[in-house]
């Protein structure tokens, strides 16, 4: 038997045509093979084929692997958009990263793009997000979650996978306006 691809892209259950499409144009988007199974058949006999699985369900994208599954999507961010948008509270990033419209940022410990998303809406409009991402599955994640939100009046954001020490090296002299790491995993 052929040793499990590393991380693959899967559908949950659904055999909506547009999930699929959606699918499909991850799995190309970023190299990953796309695993089909029989209706009906459990999602865990595809972990046989790949270590990790990006699963796309009807209401979120998941990230699965034999230990159990995360959902992408805005988690607390979608909190902390609605108090920005409320005008009730100041934002940390706000705060403390003074980010304004028109600014690029770049996110250097993208993860699940929680603070991405909030420095998105604080550039809009004009300004964008580069977020970086050394983990592959969480890059994927990230980036189909993103896709499938849409960009709801936030500024643009671009995944990428790769090392940010790298990716800092490479870019010139302002190229970016704010850097954010997170203390967790700067």
């Amino acid at each position: 038997m052929d040793s499990p691809h590393p991380l693959a892209v899967a559908l949950s259950g659904s055999t909506d045509a547009a999930l699929r499409a959606e699918a499909e144009a991850c799995a190309e988007r970023w190299g990953l093979p796309l695993l089909l199974r029989r209706p009906k058949a459990p999602l865990r006999g595809l972990l046989v084929q790949a270590r990790v699985l990006v699963v796309f369900g009807e209401n979120a994208v998941s990230l699965w692997d034999r230990l159990g599954h995360v959902p992408g999507g805005p988690g607390l961010a979608a909190l902390r958009l609605k108090e920005i948008a409320k005008g009730r509270a100041e934002d940390p990033l706000q705060r403390l990263g003074e980010l304004a419209p028109g600014e690029r940022v770049l996110d250097a410990t993208l993860g699940f793009a929680q603070d991405a998303r909030v420095a998105a809406r604080l550039v809009a409009p004009g300004g964008s997000v580069l977020g970086i991402e050394s983990s592959l599955p969480l890059a994927v994640l990230a980036d189909a979650s993103l896709r499938r939100e849409g960009s709801q009046g936030r500024a643009r954001i671009e995944v990428r996978h790769a090392d940010s020490s790298e990716v800092l090296r490479e870019l010139g002299p302002a190229s970016v306006d704010v850097v954010l790491f997170d203390p967790m995993f700067g």
